[in-house]
């Protein structure tokens, strides 16, 4: 089944918002276009995330997606999902000619003024962004997508 991203809500936009589309690759990975009030998981193919980037690039312009790398601790299976969603979300993105920045977990959290720690970044995604539906951890990919729209914002 195919997800409709067709519809754009119709909200008030302004300066204050981030309106860039912000883009979290990681396992619970989502995309985040705050401007028009719009968090949304991770698409499950590329193909789907075509769809939606097809709908959604005239809202944005420019893209800031999350660097992954691997870590020691993580298995080859773990490592290879990410690096092949890493590439994959890449190649869509050249593909349809969509400028986009990668920046580091690390650096957004650090100019941001956040922490490491994943659930104190989703407790401030849901201040910055009331409207969100963040209110479980599963949801820690929407924050995430959320607070990189918020740094391509105020950094890019």
């Amino acid at each position: 089944m195919t997800t409709d991203y067709t519809a754009l809500p119709d909200v008030e936009i302004n300066e204050r918002v981030a309106p860039y589309l912000g883009i979290d690759p990681g396992k619970t990975g989502a995309l985040a276009l705050p401007a028009h009030h719009l968090v949304v998981d991770m698409p499950p193919s590329a193909h789907d995330l075509c769809d939606l980037l097809i709908e959604w690039d005239k809202y944005f312009p420019i893209v800031i997606l999350e660097r992954q790398q691997a870590f020691p601790h993580q298995g080859v299976t773990s490592s290879f999902t990410t690096g092949e969603r890493y590439g994959m979300l890449q190649g869509v993105l050249a593909a349809r000619g969509l400028p986009y920045r990668i920046v580091g977990a690390s650096m957004w959290k650090r100019q941001l003024g956040l922490p490491a720690d994943k659930e104190l970044v989703r407790a401030r995604a849901r201040e910055l962004f009331p409207w969100a539906e963040l209110h479980l951890k599963k949801y820690e990919g929407r924050a995430h997508a959320l607070m990189l729209a918020e740094w391509g914002r105020r950094f890019a």
